[in-house]
């Protein structure tokens, strides 16, 4: 029994993880990309 609710505990950790994962990653892109950016402008300046 106890086995079973830790491997039940173990999916319910990975799919929040996973849930953060997609939530995080746009934002996570959007930072690269706008640090990019800048270091791209102040490389041309």
């Amino acid at each position: 029994m106890h086995k079973g609710e830790i491997y039940i505990d173990w999916k319910d950790i990975l799919a929040m993880i996973i849930a953060l994962f997609e939530i995080l990653v746009p934002y996570v892109l959007i930072a690269m990309s706008s640090i990019g950016a800048m270091m791209y402008l102040f490389s041309k300046m």
